[in-house]
């Protein structure tokens, strides 16, 4: 830790510092607080309740009221033409502006519950300040920025740190984001601290002389010897690998500050940081993720005991691995086409535009409507298998999937007799069932009125009824039958007559 920061570490105390942030010195922890107040488009946001006693207003503000607002310009008279201070949140950003009570001083215009701090740990509290007025002649207003505990009745009220800070200058011309004061108050956390308000005070006493200021991007973090992680031995903070063959990446990490260890940690496609098992062995290389996605890589430093907690580990650059999809092809179920009939529909899927159809020995490529559209129409005279066939495109990596196969089954209309004249003449002596052989694997039931099965097959191929049974011949008369075709739940039934 610095000496100069240990200097500071105090219960109470006011730090009259630089205002140069110490993020461009130290690393930083993620945030324990932060508030941008968000974005819209309305000029004036809605009401933003929590961080004051103030009332809402949706226009220009009377004293003891607050805004929030994405652009000066909705009182050009009164205020200069500023954006919020960040622009991440793009032109509809908003910052908050209170206006003091006439006549009060040393009001709070913001507060804020934080807890998760750490005992002796460094932290910083930031803000965000301009200068609105637009007016000459005004009153620069003074702020105080501060910490103070609301852990315990027994400490509630203390302040941990403060710091005055202004007066906040008129501007002459236009603001811009440089034009934004950025007052810092760095401090060392207390034991026993669980909860404590972020507050910023306004010194100067409102009233109709007292210039407007802007609030914006609030931050609270833990601060310390800063992290830089990197790609070994090459530039940049971004990598791709494929999804179907995970790789290992080299990495470089500065040294953490004396006494604390560190962790790697990861997060997919902006979610949660998730801490990495073993990462904080000798040699450590990332490997490559098998799910395809932006991966994140940092590293977490902190004291062995605290490194558990976010809000006491000071956090490394980010590392990238853009991890590309392996291609994945898949020809889709059989299908079944009726010779003549309406064509069969293939339903192949692929996530990679190089693809094409082939057939397989003895079929026929014409039959296919296109090769490379993944659903064409199939209309083959014989039953035939299509092969789906898939590379990489510049969206996808890795090899040439394994084969995948879609077969079109070709059956004939089935034509069912009605009658059959089993008499020994050599005409119409059984039932023989039109087209049943051109389906894979067909059976066929045939009872009696009283639901006695007098008759079965399975199979291409096998031998039609012959109007017996158990080797005698059956009374002439109707019987019923259920065909089921095995295909597509394709099923018939109805009844057949033998005549004697």
């Amino acid at each position: 830790m610095p000496l100069m920061l240990k200097k500071f570490c105090v219960l109470i105390a006011v730090f009259v510092l630089s205002t140069i942030s110490v993020f461009a010195q130290y690393g930083i922890s993620d945030p324990l607080f932060y508030q941008s107040f968000n974005s819209g488009v309305p000029a004036f946001g809605t009401p933003f309740p929590g961080y004051s006693n103030y009332l809402y207003s949706s226009n220009l503000p009377p004293f003891g009221y607050y805004v929030r607002i994405n652009n000066g310009n909705v009182a050009p008279n009164v205020w200069w033409p500023a954006t919020d201070h960040s622009g991440t949140d793009g032109d509809n950003g908003y910052m908050w502006v209170a206006k003091t009570r006439n006549g009060s001083s040393n009001e709070v215009l913001f507060e804020a519950t934080v807890n998760g701090f750490c005992e002796g740990t460094t932290y910083e509290i930031g803000a965000y300040v301009l200068n609105l007025s637009k007016n000459a002649g005004g009153i620069a207003p003074e702020i105080i920025v501060r910490l103070v505990d609301d852990s315990t009745p027994a400490t509630k009220g203390n302040i941990i740190a403060a710091k005055k800070f202004g007066p906040i200058a008129q501007l002459s011309e236009s603001p811009t984001t440089a034009n934004w004061d950025h007052p810092l108050l760095p401090f060392i956390a207390p034991a026993n601290m669980i909860n404590a308000k972020l507050q910023i005070v306004m010194v100067t006493a409102g009233g109709p002389f007292t210039n407007d200021i802007a609030l914006d991007d609030i931050s609270l973090y833990a601060t310390g010897k800063k992290i830089d992680v990197a790609f070994f031995n090459v530039t940049g903070a971004s990598r791709t690998a494929c999804a179907s063959g995970p790789r290992p990446f080299r990495v470089t990490v500065t040294p953490p500050e004396d006494g604390n260890d560190i962790k790697w940690q990861k997060k997919f496609n902006n979610g949660a940081w998730v801490d990495i098992d073993d990462s904080d062995k000798p040699g450590f290389a990332i490997t490559s993720e098998t799910t395809p996605g932006i991966w994140n890589y940092r590293v977490a430093s902190a004291p062995p005991e605290k490194l558990i907690h976010f809000s006491c580990s000071v956090v490394s650059n980010e590392l990238e691995i853009v991890v590309e999809p392996s291609v994945i092809a898949n020809a889709g179920p059989n299908k079944f086409y009726l010779r003549g009939g309406k064509p069969a529909i293939l339903e192949g899927s692929t996530n990679t535009s190089k693809f094409s159809w082939t057939v397989e020995p003895g079929g026929d490529i014409n039959s296919l409507s296109s090769t490379t559209v993944l659903n064409p129409l199939a209309t083959p005279n014989q039953t035939t298998t299509y092969r789906l066939n898939a590379i990489p495109d510049k969206n996808t990596c890795g090899d040439e999937p394994p084969p995948t196969y879609a077969t079109v089954i070709v059956a004939d209309e089935i034509k069912m007799p009605n009658t059959f004249t089993p008499n020994g003449d050599g005409i119409n002596d059984k039932w023989v069932i039109g087209g049943i052989n051109t389906y894979p694997n067909p059976s066929v039931q045939v009872y009696n009125r009283q639901g006695q099965l007098m008759f079965k097959s399975i199979g291409v191929g096998a031998t039609p009824w012959d109007g017996t049974f158990k080797g005698k011949n059956v009374p002439a008369g109707s019987y019923y039958y259920i065909v089921d075709l095995n295909i597509n739940g394709m099923k018939l039934s109805g009844s057949v007559t033998v005549l004697r």
